[in-house]
């Protein structure tokens, strides 16, 4: 789907009527802002701005206002101007990314562009060095993904760490394993078998958060599954260290299971509140109906191996 992307200011007065209008249709629809929010894959805060014309939604945003609450084409030009297409987004692999890239360090640049946006509070080498996530980045770029505009700029990524047991039942512990975890932690994905992934990442630039990349990275990470079951990968269980409502969100859609908070990791929420880092976890045969509930043909491949009954 192509995004929207004014090419002129609205005026404050524009801005509020079109706000305005935001709130009634919410409102005849009969739902509360929370409704408004998961649905156009925004905060209840944001709504809230939108609605009083303090801010402006983004491009995907408005995209997702006119899917939702049915705003015409004269209103949002009314309230926009003169609108074009934006440029699609499109997903691939780090592996990928990595060729539009001089060296694995200018890829992590780039990555850290966008998880910059996100800033959370930690103690001094909390996380270990920057030298451990570079060789663990050129370690397991097969086991993450980037969503990008068509001009090959990083908009979102997300990576995973397929782990031993031993360190993924400390990751169940709340155990700061992102500090102490190293190249001898990692399971090199190079032979058939059942293997436990640690999601470790999952940022979305906050310019470009909207239903098209969240779709994406999905789908991504989905391709991700099936490339490696055709060669008899299979994840019996995923844990993921969440340290942000965009994350937290997408592990409760994909019907993970939250175990713990982190003892240690906290991050700001959208409220402004600094809250503690959330594990999640999803075992396959526990959860996996759910998980791969909107991918069938995923969802047959790990049935039939036995790792769960559909």
């Amino acid at each position: 789907m192509s995004d929207l992307i004014a090419c002129n200011e609205m005026t404050n007065e524009n801005w509020k009527i079109f706000g305005g209008k935001i709130r009634s249709l919410r409102l005849a629809k009969g739902w509360q802002q929370d409704e408004l929010a998961r649905r156009v894959g925004s905060t209840v805060r944001t709504v809230g701005r939108w609605e009083r014309g303090a801010t402006e939604p983004n491009a995907g945003n408005i995209t997702s206002l006119r899917r939702e609450l049915g705003f015409s084409e004269d209103e949002i030009r009314e309230a926009f101007g003169v609108v074009r297409t934006k440029e699609k987004y499109r997903a691939y692999s780090l592996t990928s990314a990595r060729s539009f890239y001089d060296s694995y360090p200018d890829l992590a640049k780039a990555l850290d562009r966008v998880e910059d946006e996100f800033p959370v509070p930690s103690l001094p080498g909390e996380y270990g060095t920057e030298d451990k996530w570079l060789e663990l980045l050129e370690l397991c770029a097969d086991s993450g993904g980037v969503v990008a505009l068509s001009d090959n700029e990083i908009v979102g990524f997300w990576q995973c760490f397929p782990i031993f047991d031993a360190v993924y039942d400390d990751v169940l512990r709340g155990e700061n394993v992102n500090k102490s975890i190293s190249r001898s932690d990692i399971r090199i994905l190079m032979r058939p078998g059942r293997y436990s992934l640690f999601f470790i990442s999952l940022f979305l630039s906050d310019a470009h958060r909207n239903h098209s990349t969240r779709r994406l990275i999905l789908e991504n990470f989905f391709q991700f599954l099936r490339d490696t079951a055709a060669e008899g990968i299979f994840f019996e269980r995923i844990a993921a260290n969440v340290t942000g409502v965009e994350a937290r969100q997408i592990c409760k859609n994909l019907h993970f299971q939250k175990v713990i908070n982190h003892p240690i990791h906290k991050y700001p929420e959208h409220v402004g509140r600094n809250v503690p880092a959330e594990i999640f976890e999803m075992v396959m045969e526990r959860d996996g109906c759910r998980f791969l509930s909107s991918d069938q043909a995923l969802a047959k491949i790990y049935s039939d191996a036995g790792l769960f009954e559909r």
